[in-house]
């Protein structure tokens, strides 16, 4: 059987989740906010920033995914990643951390479903016999593999500087860019683009027309905020 091109996005997509979730900054994240003079109450105003702006965007940037495609919504949320991490690295106070927040915000909810919608679509494209929930697990495995070795890397560089993590995590963060590149844009049944009201409308009943959905983003966004 020929190899088919979208045979490839399946491990870029692997290798992007690990890449995003490569986070050196996490370990030192409270010291970091603290040296910059938050204290407990202004850090967790920033992380309810950070969830309440993850549960508003999280059903609208779905819609994104399903109109503009797969390939062009990784690219933006990996971008927002770098940038989100970027501003941090460059901030003096809670007015930078928290648009950084709301920028990583962005970056999450963008990414969030887009990944598993590649490998479904790209699977489908290829003629794939594989069990699409074995490439989900694979995934969530390297999702952990680039989060634990983030946080032993940022244990360590902590030990020189705890400014070294953050300017590493500011550079680092622009990786999973160079995976989204190298993958190709899956064939799909495409929403259209001049029906903007009947698609919101129907995206506003199926959140709130159905509890079982709400349900899901709020437990996405608990998940991602804490």
């Amino acid at each position: 059987m020929k190899p088919s091109p979208y045979d490839r996005n399946i491990p870029l997509v692997f290798a992007m989740n690990a890449l995003w979730m490569f986070l050196v900054l996490m370990p030192v994240i409270v010291p970091f906010y603290q040296d910059l003079g938050l204290d407990m109450r202004a850090i967790y105003t920033l992380q309810a920033a950070f969830g309440a702006a993850l549960f508003v965007l999280e059903v609208p940037s779905g819609y994104a995914a399903d109109l503009f495609g797969r390939k062009a919504t990784l690219m933006l949320a990996t971008l927002f990643h770098g940038l989100g991490f970027a501003i941090f690295a460059f901030a003096h106070g809670f007015p930078a951390l928290l648009a950084g927040e709301i920028v990583l915000a962005i970056a999450v909810s963008l990414f969030s479903g887009t990944d598993v919608s590649m490998i479904y679509d790209s699977m489908a494209a290829s003629g794939s016999t594989k069990a699409p929930i074995k490439m989900i697990g694979r995934k969530v495995f390297y999702q952990q593999l680039g989060e634990t070795a983030g946080g032993l890397v940022g244990g360590w560089l902590v030990l020189w500087s705890l400014r070294l993590p953050v300017t590493v995590q500011a550079f680092v963060a622009w990786l999973p860019v160079l995976a989204v590149l190298a993958m190709v844009e899956p064939p799909r049944e495409r929403m259209k683009r001049t029906a903007h009201r009947e698609n919101l409308a129907y995206i506003r009943k199926s959140l709130f027309g159905h509890s079982a959905l709400l349900s899901l983003v709020i437990l996405n966004t608990v998940s991602f905020a804490t």
